[in-house]
């Protein structure tokens, strides 16, 4: 693997150990402070575009009242040209005992030799 592909590798980790943990520190790492989050499958436009802060905090609320969330990969792809890059991501999506199952789309930007999500757009396409 190459060293950019690492690194973004590393930066989706970063997320995923954020939907784990709910903590913070996470969402920092693997997100620029002004990121949106875009649910693609959001029938209510106004509702399906939040900024970073408000799905970090929707996420540490589950973890605080006790519910285990946890996104699984099922699948990933990555596309980078310079310091630009695109990564997809199947996943399965544990909300306590349900599953959802879908896929995110990360647009990501490198500064300073730190690649960050700058937008996430997913849709749930099936629950199980």
């Amino acid at each position: 693997m190459r060293k950019e592909e690492t690194r973004i590798g590393e930066t989706i980790e970063a997320y995923l150990q954020a939907i784990k943990t709910g903590r913070a520190e996470h969402f920092e790492r693997a997100f620029y402070p002004d990121s949106v989050v875009i649910n693609a499958g959001e029938a209510d436009v106004s509702a399906s575009v939040m900024p970073i802060a408000e799905f970090s905090e929707r996420v540490k609320t589950r973890h605080d009242s006790g519910v285990v969330v946890e996104e699984i990969p099922l699948g990933v792809s990555v596309s980078y040209v310079g310091n630009v890059a695109n990564v997809r991501l199947d996943f399965e999506l544990r909300i306590g005992d349900q599953s959802l199952y879908g896929t995110d789309y990360f647009n990501m930007v490198k500064r300073n030799e730190v690649w960050k999500i700058s937008q996430k757009i997913y849709d749930v396409t099936h629950t199980a």
